[in-house]
């Protein structure tokens, strides 16, 4: 299933919301991890910016500032192991590749993403303004 999901977002350049969509369309191909009843988008997410996928440890991704939180770092600053240490899924081009991705989709909806909310849509929504407002 990892490796369907990488291909969707690399070669097909698929939203985040269209590869749940797709995952949730055939459960009995893709079933849901840890029992839960479908795909949901932050799994999804999560799966894409896992480098563990690519065979390498890699450590520095999040780091505690002096309050005692945790922040991301940079990419450029994590620290990967030189060989890969268990079995990749995915190569490390494809996984750079679905970041790259990811970065130039921006907030481009994919004609297959199912609509948020059913009911009436308004053209104009957010461009006409009363005189009042």
């Amino acid at each position: 299933m990892v490796a369907q999901i990488y291909a969707w977002r690399t070669v097909n350049r698929l939203s985040v919301p269209a590869i749940v969509a797709r995952l949730n369309n055939d459960p009995a191909a893709y079933p849901p991890p840890g029992g839960q009843p479908g795909w949901n988008k932050p799994g999804v997410t999560k799966i894409l910016a896992n480098p563990k996928y690519t065979g390498h440890m890699v450590f520095g991704r999040r780091r505690k500032t002096g309050d005692g939180r945790s922040r991301p770092v940079p990419p450029d600053q994590w620290i990967w192991t030189p060989q890969p240490v268990h079995p990749a899924i995915i190569d490390q081009a494809t996984w750079e590749q679905a970041q790259r991705t990811g970065a130039e989709r921006g907030n481009v909806r994919d004609p297959e993403t199912p609509r948020g909310r059913r009911g009436r849509r308004y053209v104009l929504r957010s461009r006409i303004r009363c005189r009042a407002c």
